[in-house]
């Protein structure tokens, strides 16, 4: 008797359960799978507190600047407070203390005038030159999502061999001859007053006081990313254009 097809209900099931509810449904439940396909599934769940919580009694409702030169109403957090701290020509960068401080969302504005990928050097782990300042701090209450295919993104960062069912070779993981079929994921985040709740899932188809001088107000398009300061490893990162959108 052939063995069932990869069910998507229980792989949806698998995901809420290990993300808490954050992402019920990663594949189409009306997907149909390869009877032979092997399903590489994983996640990551994020939950912790602002070592620094902003005082829900300061968050006031402000006009966010959408790229397109609209503006969307939002809540606006504030918090003045000193620390890390640092800004060029291109951006604006603070990090944002979680619990002990081993973990820390980084938040880039860019400048009037600047290129998104002038920012590329401040995403590369946790910026140096950055100082504890104190300054005050103005960000959207938000929550974002993302699902999307990352097979074309992938095969044009050098992995189109792995999707080509003649050239791929994925020996050591299996006797028949496979190649991957498609690849999918999913993100959720929960930005508020009191902390950070994030979760990320992946899954492989393998078919066949007095007021400071410094102000940083994220009302227009800002990165944030979350870091592990202990490894200097990036465990999120995302673009905030409306945070009215999820």
């Amino acid at each position: 008797m052939a063995a069932p097809a990869p069910n998507p209900a229980l792989v949806n099931a698998w995901m809420a359960r290990k993300t808490q509810g954050l992402i019920t449904s990663i594949l189409d439940p009306q997907t149909v799978l390869d009877p032979q396909a092997i399903l590489l599934a994983n996640s990551v769940f994020f939950r912790a507190s602002w070592s620094f919580p902003f005082n829900p009694l300061y968050t006031s409702t402000a006009p966010f600047n959408r790229t397109d030169g609209s503006q969307a109403a939002c809540a606006m957090m504030a918090q003045a407070a000193t620390l890390p701290y640092g800004e060029n020509a291109q951006y604006q960068a603070r990090l944002l203390p979680y619990g002990k401080g081993r973990f820390a969302m980084l938040l880039v504005l860019p400048k009037p005038g600047a290129a998104w990928q002038d920012l590329d050097p401040v995403l590369q782990g946790v910026p140096a030159g950055l100082a504890p300042r104190e300054v005050i701090l103005r960000m959207p209450r938000f929550e974002t999502g993302f699902s999307d295919g990352l097979d074309t993104p992938l095969k044009a960062m050098g992995m189109a061999r792995a999707f080509d069912p003649d050239r791929a070779d994925f020996s050591m993981l299996s006797a028949i001859h496979r190649h991957i079929g498609s690849v999918v994921h999913a993100a959720r985040m929960v930005v508020d007053e009191r902390g950070t709740l994030a979760a990320a899932g992946t899954v492989v188809s393998v078919s066949g006081t007095s007021l400071p001088e410094t102000e940083m107000t994220l009302d227009r398009p800002f990165l944030y990313a979350i870091l592990d300061q202990g490894t200097g490893g990036m465990v999120f990162l995302g673009q905030m254009g409306d945070p009215r959108r999820k």
